[in-house]
């Protein structure tokens, strides 16, 4: 089994006792065939020592502080930055005659809102020291929209009634109310797509409306060696783009049942080295800090793709 570490801040790794490395938007890795114990230090303030056994339990339901990748054949462990100790601070706040709706910190990023009626708090998706909160008025009802920002961008809209109802959450990277709900997705994938989707507010609900996506101008698939365009073709399948350029007329035929044939995932990865390197790794989420991969093998005729097998 291969074990791949990583960190976006600096850790030091031991593994059975011995220093093995320190990483920082690096990876490490590590053969083994049988149960190792992991020590992890962040080199950071506040920072803390986690440990724990390469036992299928923990691999399968790690905790809060470690996310888990199933690449079969072995394990891609990524360790989660630890809250960093700072005071009590308010983000950003929006009142009124009839709420008051606060971004702060607090061991984390949290939000509240209040009203008369009702109270509601949760923590925010990500950490962060940047906060926007504004209140809106679509079709006659109160909603309040908060943005919060750090490596990626995330909007909560919630309705305000007698109760509070959470009805939106997306990583998106812009957004804008008018008549409804619209927003904008840069994704840093091969064609550097550009997704923007509208939403129809109704019954306390957001359903899409349209979507539309847009890839880079001047950008060509054909200019990509078949190689790369496998990885292409699962990105525009994962936005929802047209994926018939990438297939043979066969291949068209059965376009309409790819994405159940393939399933829900969120990801597209190339293979570690220890799998078919011609194959193409799709991720799925089972947990928060769970994932599997699953590996896809296209085969072309010319530069068109006639077939998937999925590879073990």
């Amino acid at each position: 089994m291969l074990l791949f570490f990583s960190a976006s801040f600096p850790c030091a790794l031991k593994i059975n006792g011995k220093y093995c490395a320190q990483i920082e938007n690096t990876t490490y890795s590590y053969q083994t065939d049988s149960v190792c114990l992991i020590e992890s230090f962040a080199l950071i303030n506040g920072g803390e020592t986690r440990a724990f056994l390469t036992e299928e339990r923990f691999l399968k339901n790690p905790p809060e502080f470690i996310v888990v990748t199933d690449i079969i054949g072995g394990y891609f462990i990524e360790f989660i930055p630890p809250k960093p100790i700072k005071p009590f601070n308010i983000l950003a706040q929006e009142k009124n005659d009839y709420l008051i709706a606060t971004a702060f910190y607090d061991n984390g990023a949290k939000l509240s809102i209040e009203t008369p009626y009702s109270f509601y708090a949760e923590d925010l998706p990500i950490n962060t020291e940047s906060a926007l909160i504004e209140c809106v008025n679509l079709g006659g009802e109160l909603l309040v929209a908060v943005k919060v920002k750090s490596e990626s961008t995330w909007l909560l809209v919630f309705a305000i009634d007698n109760d509070i109802k959470k009805v939106f959450s997306a990583n998106i990277s812009e957004y804008s109310f008018n008549n409804g709900l619209t927003t904008k997705t840069y994704l840093k994938d091969f064609a550097k797509h550009t997704v923007t989707k509208t939403w129809e507010y109704k019954n306390k609900s957001f359903s899409l409306a349209s979507i539309d996506i847009q890839k880079k101008k001047g950008f060509n698939y054909n200019n990509l060696p078949n190689s790369l365009k496998a990885y292409a073709f699962f990105e525009e399948l994962l936005v929802g783009g047209n994926i018939l350029e990438f297939l043979t007329d066969n291949m068209q035929k059965k376009a309409d049942k790819l994405k159940g044939y393939l399933g829900d995932y969120f990801g597209v990865i190339p293979p570690p080295r220890f799998h078919n390197q011609n194959a193409v790794g799709l991720v799925y989420k089972k947990t928060s800090s769970f994932y599997t991969v699953r590996y896809f093998c296209p085969t072309f005729i010319g530069d068109k793709i006639d077939n998937l097998t999925e590879v073990k």
